[in-house]
C-alpha cells in the first residue's frame, strides 16, 4: 500500500504576536484522501525558507491528535537543522506533543527541511478521517519579534523578515530652477512589495513619487518639506520627513570647508565651517549654560545642523556662518549635510569625509596658531595689534593646535569636552615638518577642556634659521594643507 502523505488545506499565512489575547492560531491538517484502507504512516516537514536577518532564535509548535487514529508520533532533525548542528525535542503523551528546535540562534542555518514529524496511523483508522492540529506555531527573533508563518503543501515555512522597516537615504539634495530631477528612494525590512505614497506637505511642483523614485522636473524655486510613508504587505509602515530646496540656476549655495584650514577636508569628530547666506538670523557662540554636563548643544537658537543623518554640535552660529563639530560616527565618503534655520530645512549639501583631516588652526597672516610652554602665543610681533608676542625659538618645546587628527585612546565620546583626568592620546603616528626638516614629535592629544581641538607638540628643530618657515603634518598618507608659516627668531 502506498505511504499516504499528509496534505494542508490551501495556503494560509499566520503572524504570531507575542503576549496576544487572542486564541493561538491552529492549523489542522489532514490526509490525503484515500481508498478507506486503515493504517500506514505520515510525515510532515517544517521547513526554513530564504533565512536571512534576523534569523529564527527559538521555533516551537504543539501538535494536537487523536490517540485513537495515531499510535506514535515523533519527531527528527531535519537535513538543514542537522546542518548546523541543532536538533528537535519533544514533550508530551497520549494526544499532544510540544516540540521545539533547539540550539537555535544567530548563526547560520541554511533554508531546507528544519524537522520532520511522523506519524503512524492506528490500524483502527480510515486515513480518510484521520487528522492532526498543528496548534500554537511560533517563531521569533532573539529579541522576541514574531516571525510569520506560512503552510502549503506538506511543508510549514518560517520565513525571516528583515530587520525594521527603513527608508533611505535620510535626505534629500536640492535642485536649481528648471532642471531635470531624480532620485531614488529605497527600503529595507518588512515584507515586499511595497505602497509608496506622500501623506503629508508637497513636494517640489513639477515632482512626483512613484514606486519610490522622485523624478520630474523643478518647476518653482523655495524650500519644500513633505512626508513620505511606505507601506508593506503584512501592514507595518514607516514614515519619514524631507525637504528639497529649489534654488535659480547658478545662484550659491552653502559651502563646507575645514573649521581650522578653510579649505576642503573634513574626518569624523573634526570641526567644519559652513560658509553662505541667511544661515541664522542671530550670531552669537554658544553659552557655557547651553555646554550642558560637558555636551556642546545640537541647537543654537532655530538652528540645526545634522550630517550624515546625525545632528552635529555647535559652537558659533551667524547669517554667514556656522562652526560645528562632526559626530565621530559619520560615515567615510560623501555625506549629506543640511541647515534647518527657523525650522525651515536648506539645501542638502555634500560632504567629502575621509579617515583624517589635519589641519592647524591659524592665526592672521596665515600663521600656525603655536604657543610656548606656558601657553602664551609662539608668534612674531604685531600679529595681534597691543598684544605683545614672541616667535618660537630654535630647540625650543613648542605646541600646535590642530583639528582632524583622528581617533585618540582612550576615545572621547563625540561632542564632549575633553575630560583632563587622563591624556587622550592620538593614535596615528605622525610627522611634522618645519621649513622642510623633520621636527621632533613629543605627543598628541585632544585639549583637555576642549572639544574636537588637537595639541600637537614638537620640539623647533635646532638648526633652524631666522624667518618664517612652513609647518606640515603628515599621518596616514595625508598632509595639511600647505602655506601655514612659523616664525622663529634666535
Amino acid at each position: 500500500m502506498a505511504r499516504p502523505t499528509l496534505q494542508l488545506l490551501g495556503f494560509l499565512i499566520v503572524h504570531v504576536v507575542a503576549h496576544a489575547q487572542s486564541a493561538a492560531p491552529t492549523l489542522a491538517l489532514h490526509l490525503s484522501p484515500a481508498s478507506g484502507a486503515r493504517g500506514g504512516g505520515a510525515t510532515f516537514d517544517l521547513s526554513l525558507v530564504a533565512p536571512g536577518s534576523p534569523l529564527p532564535a527559538s521555533l516551537q509548535w504543539t501538535l494536537h491528535y487523536s490517540s485513537a487514529d495515531f499510535t506514535v508520533v515523533t519527531a527528527i532533525t531535519g537535513p538543514a537543522a542537522a546542518a548546523a548542528g541543532k536538533s528537535v525535542s519533544c514533550v508530551g503523551g497520549s494526544g499532544s506533543h510540544t516540540c521545539v528546535v533547539t540550539g537555535l540562534n544567530a548563526q547560520t542555518i541554511a533554508s531546507g527541511v528544519v524537522a520532520t514529524v511522523l506519524l503512524n496511523i492506528s490500524p483502527t483508522a480510515l486515513n480518510t478521517t484521520s487528522s492532526v492540529e498543528l496548534a500554537q506555531p511560533a517563531a521569533s527573533t532573539v529579541d522576541g519579534r514574531p516571525l510569520p508563518l506560512a503552510s502549503i503543501g506538506n511543508l510549514l515555512t518560517i520565513t525571516p523578515v528583515p530587520a525594521t522597516l527603513k527608508i533611505t537615504p535620510a535626505s534629500l539634495p536640492g535642485g536649481s530652477l528648471n532642471s531635470a530631477y531624480q532620485q531614488i528612494l529605497s527600503v529595507t525590512g518588512g515584507m515586499p512589495p511595497y505602497m509608496w505614497s506622500v501623506i503629508g506637505g508637497v513636494p517640489p511642483t513639477g515632482l512626483t513619487l512613484f514606486a519610490g523614485v522622485l523624478q520630474g522636473s523643478l518647476a518653482e524655486t523655495g524650500t519644500f518639506g513633505f512626508l513620505v510613508e511606505v507601506r508593506d504587505i503584512a501592514g507595518a509602515t514607516i514614515r519619514r520627513a524631507f525637504a528639497i530646496s529649489v534654488h535659480q540656476a547658478g545662484e550659491t549655495v552653502a559651502n563646507v570647508v575645514n573649521g581650522a584650514s578653510f579649505q576642503p577636508g573634513a574626518s569624523p569628530g573634526s570641526w567644519i565651517t559652513i560658509q553662505g547666506s541667511a544661515l541664522s538670523s542671530s550670531t552669537r557662540r554658544a553659552r557655557p549654560a547651553e555646554v550642558f554636563n560637558g555636551l556642546l548643544p545640537t541647537q543654537l537658537d532655530d538652528v540645526g545642523v545634522t550630517v550624515d543623518g546625525q545632528r552635529a554640535f555647535l559652537s558659533y552660529i551667524s547669517p554667514e556662518q556656522i562652526n560645528a563639530l562632526l559626530p565621530n560616527s559619520v560615515s567615510l565618503g560623501t555625506v549629506p549635510l543640511q541647515i534647518v534655520n527657523n525650522l525651515i530645512p536648506g539645501p542638502v549639501i555634500g560632504v567629502t569625509i575621509t579617515p583624517l583631516s589635519p589641519s592647524f588652526f591659524t592665526w592672521p597672516g596665515n600663521y600656525a596658531s603655536a604657543t610656548h610652554a606656558d601657553l602664551s602665543p609662539a608668534a612674531k610681533a604685531r600679529v595681534f595689534e597691543g598684544f605683545p608676542t614672541l616667535p618660537a625659538r630654535p630647540g625650543e618645546l613648542i605646541i600646535l593646535w590642530g583639528n582632524g587628527f583622528g581617533p585618540v585612546s582612550p576615545p572621547v565620546p563625540s561632542g564632549f569636552l575633553t575630560p583632563a583626568d587622563v591624556p587622550h592620546t592620538i593614535n596615528t603616528p605622525l610627522l611634522v615638518k618645519i621649513g622642510g626638516a623633520a621636527a621632533e614629535f613629543v605627543g598628541g592629544k585632544l585639549s583637555p577642556g576642549e572639544a574636537g581641538v588637537y595639541q600637537i607638540a614638537v620640539r623647533v628643530p635646532a638648526s633652524a634659521p631666522n624667518g618664517d618657515w612652513p609647518v606640515v603634518v603628515e599621518m596616514g598618507g595625508v598632509s595639511s594643507p600647505p602655506g601655514v608659516l612659523l616664525t622663529i627668531q634666535r
